[in-house]
């Protein structure tokens, strides 16, 4: 545990349980974010990522090709 982390306990102990109840609710919603994915797609998103990889011979290019492409799209 960091210094800092300590400091902000010791200093949520001297508050009302009532205020401490409600940091505790804080940490914990702040913690349980790092165990989500950062990375949520929507049921349509996940078919569409499923049908491209089905393909079997799917058109690729480099990055070269795709910034050419993009610019000509004004992107």
């Amino acid at each position: 545990m960091t210094q800092l982390l300590k400091q902000a306990i010791e200093r949520l102990r001297e508050l009302p349980a009532v205020d401490q109840d409600m940091a505790a609710v804080e940490l914990t919603s702040f913690v349980d974010r790092f165990d989500e994915s950062q990375l949520q797609l929507s049921n349509e998103q996940l078919k569409e990522v499923g049908r491209r990889l089905a393909r079997k011979n799917p058109k690729t290019l480099t990055l070269k090709q795709l910034d050419v492409h993009l610019k000509k799209r004004g992107v």
